[in-house]
């Protein structure tokens, strides 16, 4: 009876620990779990699939040579974080041109020591190209904006002078028929 019930318990850790599995390596974002010096235990297949590699060719290589990020960042902010809390997120761009919103969830025993992080990445390449996009047309538009200004500024100018010509135009022949009428 007690071999049924860890047989039992076994299959159901068995049956967890696919059903952890299964999730962990859907997941869209890249997630890796490292340890206190910033070397790779564990990651999805998402981001196997995305550095082009086996799921275990990461383990034991630094987080750093994937996803470039300051780690004193993250050390000053571990002294501070609360279990459950996480780290702010950082922006970075990978080699390839790639960018990633990086965000370190810091996993710490019963005591509060540090142990672990889960680093999640979230692609963000589309959005900082749009940025970018965005940015450059800002400029175009306040260029153009600024000629239209000197335009108008010399549009206006030429218009006043036209004025101030026709009225000494006017001034001029009314002076003229004067001096006709005067002889």
């Amino acid at each position: 009876r007690d071999i049924t019930k860890r047989k039992q318990l076994l299959e159901d850790i068995t049956k967890a620990k696919k059903e952890w599995e299964m999730t962990f390596d859907s997941a869209s974002e890249l997630i890796i779990l490292i340890d206190k010096a910033h070397r790779i235990l564990r990651c999805n297949k998402s981001f196997a699939d995305f550095f082009g590699m086996p799921i275990t060719e990461p383990m034991g290589k630094y987080c750093l040579d994937f996803l470039p990020y300051n780690p004193k960042q993250i050390e000053s902010c571990k002294g501070s974080v609360q279990k459950g809390d996480t780290i702010p997120k950082l922006e970075v761009k990978t080699e390839t041109g790639h960018w990633f919103y990086l965000n370190f969830c810091p996993i710490m025993d019963e005591r509060g020591n540090f142990l672990t992080s889960i680093v999640t990445a979230t692609d963000i390449t589309a959005l900082k190209n749009t940025e970018e996009k965005l940015t450059i047309s800002e400029k175009d538009l306040k260029k153009r904006v600024k000629d239209l200004e000197k335009f108008y500024d010399m549009a206006v100018g030429r218009e006043l002078k036209m004025k101030e010509m026709k009225k000494e135009m006017k001034r001029l022949s009314e002076e003229l028929e004067r001096y006709r009428k005067g002889q």
